[in-house]
């Protein structure tokens, strides 16, 4: 019986029992966009300027655990009213004593015992306090600036679903984060998952794509497995905006993706800084909204046939167009840097010399070789010998 209270009460505001305990993981694999999503519409809602097709990842994965926190106290202020000395824990108070000015912390329960207008007298119930969120990200607590944004998405969700919890997240990744290899999207795919499972909402994957959207534009992508597209839509609330699957993880068994890591430091320039930079100032910019547009059709297609050749084509360049964006924007933003241009190189000549694979990076400088099954093994071992290189990850669709 006592279970089924605190699992009626996590959505009224009204739990005050720690549900560490009872919090399952969620894990999600980030994607890697085959035609990219760089630059926003609207700032505030994450609605992209173009749409955009990515595939999941099998074997990268983010992690995440959402516990409710323990409600705060309700705040009371001794007014007036009778001398009555009272003990809450360790804090000594007096009930009614006109030299206490200052707030008091008076749990539920105390407040409870003073129901009677008499007890009553000189205490002013205030609005509840949501104690602040708790965030640890690779067994460490997340900094200042990556804590802001997800207390934002926590906001967010709270005011969408009336929450009033607080909630400790903890999430890790096993793969480096912030380096070009779509953490923020198997993070906030992962985060919007485990809310969505930890307050029982059972919402649809339409509604916990626009949802993961609001907290990194990507996320949107990873709440499905397999290939997918995200719908840019027209809305200026963002309503038709969300992500879809076009084909599940199994279509396409032989498809594989080498994830070469070339360093694993965050990157100087988020994300979320360089489209709004890229946007304003890239000369380019429109050319390639345009262009890569075109693309989705032949890529949906090409995925459809399972054409090796015109997938690996169209994602390459499309890479390049969204990385000449950049790099025409002021200031330039480059990402890559030699050993990336490196293994680029390596790939175009691997290919020239009959071994099919192209690249993929999105922003960032770690670099994704698009191959086939039968090749894997051969692209793999070349990649792991070139000099500098720290680790090479074969993945299959996830």
């Amino acid at each position: 019986m006592k279970s089924r209270k605190i699992k009626k009460n996590r959505l009224s505001g009204t739990s005050c029992t720690p549900l560490h305990s009872l919090a399952t993981p969620v894990s999600v694999g980030p994607n890697i966009a085959l035609i990219k999503y760089w630059g926003k519409r609207d700032e505030k809602f994450f609605l992209p300027t173009k749409s955009s097709l990515s595939v999941t990842l099998s074997d990268l994965k983010t992690e995440t655990c959402v516990c409710i926190l323990r409600q705060a106290p309700i705040y009371a202020k001794a007014t007036m009213g009778r001398q009555d000395e009272r003990f809450v824990g360790k804090q000594k108070f007096a009930r009614g004593d006109h030299s206490i000015s200052s707030w008091l912390k008076v749990p539920p329960e105390v407040l409870n015992e003073w129901a009677c207008p008499e007890h009553r007298r000189g205490i002013e119930p205030c609005e509840r306090e949501i104690s602040e969120d708790e965030i640890i990200i690779n067994g460490k607590t997340a900094s200042k600036n990556c804590k802001q944004k997800i207390v934002n998405f926590l906001n967010i969700f709270r005011s969408k679903y009336k929450i009033k919890n607080s909630f400790k997240i903890v999430t890790k990744n096993n793969f480096p984060t912030a380096a070009g290899l779509a953490s923020s999207a198997s993070g906030f795919a992962a985060l919007t998952q485990a809310l969505n499972k930890t307050c029982n909402l059972n919402l649809s994957k339409k509604e916990l794509s626009i949802l993961a959207r609001q907290g990194s534009g990507s996320a949107c992508r990873s709440i499905y497995d397999g290939f997918v597209l995200w719908n840019k839509g027209e809305k200026k609330e963002g309503s038709d905006s969300f992500a879809q699957q076009l084909f599940d993880k199994n279509h396409w068994p032989e498809f594989r993706i080498l994830v070469v890591i070339v360093d694993s430091e965050k990157k100087k320039i988020s994300s979320r800084d360089a489209m709004q930079i890229t946007v304003k100032t890239s000369p380019f910019y429109k050319k390639w909204i345009k262009e890569s547009e075109k693309r989705i059709p032949e890529m949906i297609q090409a995925i459809k046939n399972k054409d090796f050749k015109t997938v690996g084509e169209l994602a390459q360049v499309d890479c390049l167009d969204m990385h000449k964006t950049m790099q025409t924007s002021k200031p330039e933003i480059n990402y890559f840097k030699p050993l990336t241009l490196q293994v680029m190189q390596k790939v175009n000549e691997l290919r020239m010399q009959g071994l099919p694979c192209y690249f993929a990076i999105d922003a960032g400088h770690n670099v994704k070789v698009l191959c086939l099954q039968r090749d894997c093994s051969k692209i793999k071992n070349v990649m792991q010998k070139i000099n500098g290189v720290k680790q090479v990850i074969a993945c299959k669709v996830g």
